[in-house]
């Protein structure tokens, strides 16, 4: 964010519906790239001017939006921004963007939003909530219980259709409908040497999940893996994921009541990177839930969940000189995985439906769907 302490030429003012801005690259053979910011809740607009502080040569117009909401102390700041970013070379495909009215409750302050978007010859509608299991009603007649939802038609008739996270996505006699939005386990086992997970339940079908991406959670903390292998074992589904899940190795100095002492550089302590990880022993033996690291000082652990942590404990499982590894995650974190559904209409009247799960499909009459990659 170091630029903004060089900008200059600043103007100011407030949009009262959508807006648009366009950037011609100079050395991008006639490429444009085009934001548009459909609802901006009141937000203020500042347009700069600008170079790169770390010597590019170059001068830019930069957009920035300032949100100063009405708030009683101790209450926390939330601004939501509909805003779509568009490449073209002259000719933008977007033709018109407007924000649409949507009923449902809001979910941790942040109220579920739709735009529509009108192309050359279809109309696009956009979806996006924070409660899934809450059914939203559109302006435009649309049905929605979901985290994203996407609806293209063309002369009235849907012509794709796509649901992530969901149970429901329909309009008038068309749609898509399924009994539940994801799935929801926890980890029981871990195998760090081979990066996989075992979890609980087990899924009926495991090969639905493979190149599938997953999500791990705590309170803390929530990461991305994709799923490259699943297999049913006798506890549950064991998940091979691709990413290392490693982020963080040191050196113990010591120890202390919940802290385990290092010398070791963690570059990126105090950006919450390490909040909800895992701190596994020497051995890998023994693992902690950590609350974050301070550079060349400490690994902190979570005494909530850890009260019996203590100095000479630690210096047992963590000896001097001795190195210690961090992780993503461990056993008891829940694993969610968020369905996604799309129905495509291939030829006139003929829908390619894609789902992991089973789902019900709505077409509009005379039309079949395909159960292109539909997995019971």
């Amino acid at each position: 964010m170091f630029p903004f302490a060089h900008l200059y030429n600043v103007q100011r003012g407030r949009a009262t519906g959508p807006w648009t801005a366009d950037w011609k690259l100079k050395s991008g053979d006639g490429l444009h790239v085009r934001l548009t910011i459909v609802d901006g809740s009141g937000s203020e607009v500042n347009l700069c001017d600008g170079r790169s502080p770390a010597g590019g040569p170059y001068e830019m117009k930069w957009i920035m939006l300032h949100h100063r909401p009405h708030l009683q102390p101790n209450q926390p700041a939330r601004t939501q921004i509909v805003s779509l970013i568009e490449p073209h070379f002259g000719t933008p495909a977007i033709r018109r963007a407007r924000p649409l009215r949507v009923l449902g409750d809001a979910e941790f302050g942040f109220s579920t939003r739709a735009c529509q978007v009108q192309l050359d010859d279809t109309i696009d509608t956009l979806l996006f909530s924070g409660n899934p299991e809450t059914q939203h009603q559109v302006e435009s007649g649309i049905r929605f219980s979901g985290r994203f939802g996407f609806w293209r038609e063309k002369d009235g008739l849907p012509v794709a259709i796509t649901l992530v996270g969901g149970t429901e996505l329909s309009k008038g006699r068309f749609g898509v409908r399924l009994q539940q939005s994801e799935y929801r386990g926890r980890i029981i086992r871990v195998d760090r040497s081979r990066e996989s997970v075992t979890i609980a339940p087990a899924l009926e079908n495991p090969t639905a999940l493979v190149g599938e991406v997953v999500f791990i959670a705590n309170e803390h903390r929530r990461v991305a893996y994709k799923v490259v292998d699943a297999v049913r074992r006798a506890q549950g589904t064991e998940l091979r994921l691709n990413w290392d899940s490693c982020i963080g190795v040191g050196r113990s100095t010591g120890t202390t009541q919940g802290r385990v002492l290092t010398d070791t550089a963690f570059t990126l302590q105090g950006y919450r990177y390490y909040h909800g990880a895992r701190l596994v022993s020497p051995d890998g033996q023994t693992e902690y839930r950590i609350l974050g690291v301070r550079s060349r000082q400490a690994v902190y652990l979570d005494l909530k969940k850890h009260p019996e942590s203590g100095a000479d404990r630690l210096a047992r499982q963590f000896p001097k000189g001795t190195w210690f590894a961090v992780y993503d995650y461990g056993v008891g974190d829940e694993l969610i995985w968020p369905y996604a559904v799309s129905v495509v209409l291939e030829k006139p009247n003929r829908y390619r439906v894609t789902a992991p799960v089973p789902v019900k499909v709505q077409l509009p009459d005379g039309a079949v769907g395909s159960r292109g990659d539909l997995r019971e």
